[in-house]
C-alpha cells in the first residue's frame, strides 16, 4: 500500500502511522463498496486489480467486481473462535488507569484504533498497549 491510503477519511488519525491498521480500515470500509469506489475516493486512475494487506487478512479487489479474501485467522461457522481469556481485575484496572491518563477510552484504548488485532483492550489478558504503556503480565 502507498502513502495515499493515509489520506482516506475511513482511517482514524490515531492509526495512520500503523500500516497494518490502515489496511484493516481500508478493507472493512471498501470491501463492500468495491475497487471502483476506492479508486474514485483516492482520485486514482482505473486499474485491473489492487491488493490490500492488513492485520485481519489480505484482500485483492478486481475491476470486474470479483475479490479474493484471505483472512489471517479464519474461523469456521461450525467452530467459532473461543472468547479471549479475561485479565484479572487488578491488571485490568491498572491498564484502564493508564489508558484514562493517555487517551479517551470506552473499554478500549482509542489509540489502538481497530480492535481486530487484540490491542488496547484492558480487560483481555493477551491484549497489549499499542503505545507500550501497559505493564507486562507473565501470569
Amino acid at each position: 500500500m502507498t502513502d495515499q491510503y493515509l489520506l482516506l477519511n475511513c482511517v482514524p488519525a490515531t492509526v495512520r502511522d500503523r500500516q497494518r491498521y490502515v489496511g484493516d480500515h481500508v478493507i472493512r470500509h471498501y470491501r463492500p463498496l468495491g475497487l471502483a469506489v476506492l479508486l474514485r475516493d483516492l482520485g486514482a486512475d482505473p486499474i485491473d486489480q489492487l491488493t490490500i494487506e492488513g492485520g485481519i487478512g489480505t484482500l485483492t479487489m478486481y475491476a470486474n467486481g470479483r475479490e479474493d479474501w484471505k483472512p489471517t485467522l479464519p474461523g469456521t461457522p461450525s467452530k467459532p473462535n473461543p472468547p479471549p481469556r479475561q485479565a484479572d481485575p487488578g491488571l485490568a484496572a491498572a491498564r484502564r488507569a493508564i489508558c484514562a491518563s493517555c487517551h479517551a477510552m470506552e473499554d478500549r484504548c482509542t489509540a489502538a484504533g481497530c480492535g481486530c488485532a487484540g490491542e488496547g483492550k484492558p480487560g483481555v489478558w493477551s491484549s497489549r498497549c499499542p503505545l507500550g504503556h501497559w505493564p507486562v503480565s507473565h501470569t
